[in-house]
């Protein structure tokens, strides 16, 4: 029997850990068989062709990277109940159910999920740093567990007055702020930080508020998950506050698209297993390059003292 396809859509061909996960989880639940996960690389300017001939190519669902989300939403069918996805453009996951494309957003629920397992946002004040596609993510997230305040920060003000009008539109009952500085505002009252920006995938990265803003009444949430602590949480740790990183959402956005795709929960733990495999085995790998490198220096060193003696 031929595999039904699920996938990634990307708009660049790269490397991801996608696949190896998917079918992991389709695997512990006994379907292998009948469904395959793969990335398709589709450039934006072949979006159109590609997604016209989807059915031909085998594909019954698929996830979607943000550099198409902007045409996918007036493409599929959204519940009606969730009309904000079009609105926002946050659809991100896409399943043909009864002959028509269904689109979900699957990273808002998983980002809740996984947050309300260390902090409940409703009726508290929070800030979002960073105003691009995770932050409208985790905006809206907030927004719809009823948190009493939203203050929204980034540095390009253009982007950041686009989000909190469009949130406004959608939200109006939630109080929705921009900050363009911390100066500007009350810090004292806050309850959660949650970072969206890339800033601490690398060591050299700058924090993305200063220590001086954060208070040991905050709980500090950082939606990357490798590193798996970033220097925010490092520091957030380091004065006693609770944090999180996002491998819990990352996970949870897996395990609510299959929901999606075959109607069935794979276990967050079996996916845990699978990226604590792959560790140790670049572990295993950078071992064995090291235990290398010194054996053909130990040869070296001992056939350079054999010719001086």
């Amino acid at each position: 029997m031929e595999k039904k396809l699920l996938g990634l859509i990307n708009s660049i061909k790269k490397e991801s850990r996608l696949p190896e996960l998917y079918n992991a989880a389709l695997k512990s639940l006994y379907l292998n068989h009948e469904y395959e996960y793969q990335v398709f690389p589709v450039k934006p300017e072949r979006f159109d062709a590609f997604f016209s001939k989807l059915d031909s190519k085998g594909i019954y669902g698929f996830n979607i990277s943000i550099e198409h989300q902007d045409k996918i939403s007036a493409m599929v069918q959204l519940d009606e109940a969730a009309d904000y996805l079009n609105n926002l453009k946050l659809v991100d996951t896409v399943v043909k159910k009864y002959g028509k494309w269904k689109g979900h957003n699957v990273s808002v629920d998983a980002f809740i999920d996984d947050l309300k397992d260390h902090f409940d946002p409703h009726d508290k004040r929070c800030i979002v740093i960073g105003a691009g596609y995770w932050g409208k993510v985790v905006t809206c997230a907030l927004a719809q567990e009823g948190a009493k305040q939203i203050c929204i920060y980034d540095k390009d003000e253009k982007q950041l007055d686009a989000l909190v009008s469009l949130i406004r539109v959608v939200f109006s009952d939630i109080e929705i702020l921009p900050i363009a500085s911390f100066e500007d505002i009350d810090m004292g009252g806050k309850e959660l930080i949650v970072n969206t920006t890339s800033l601490g995938k690398k060591l050299t990265d700058p924090l993305p508020i200063k220590e001086k803003y954060i208070n040991n009444t905050m709980f500090i949430y950082d939606i990357i998950w490798e590193p798996g602590e970033t220097r925010l949480l490092h520091s957030a740790k380091l004065g006693g506050l609770a944090t999180s990183n996002g491998l819990g959402m990352f996970l949870r956005q897996i395990v609510f698209s299959l929901e999606i795709f075959v109607g069935k929960t794979a276990s967050v733990d079996i996916l845990r297993s699978v990226l604590s495999g792959e560790s140790e085995k670049k572990k295993k790998t950078v071992l064995m390059v090291l235990c290398g490198i010194v054996f053909w220096l130990i040869v070296y060193i001992i056939f350079y003292f054999s010719l001086r003696l």
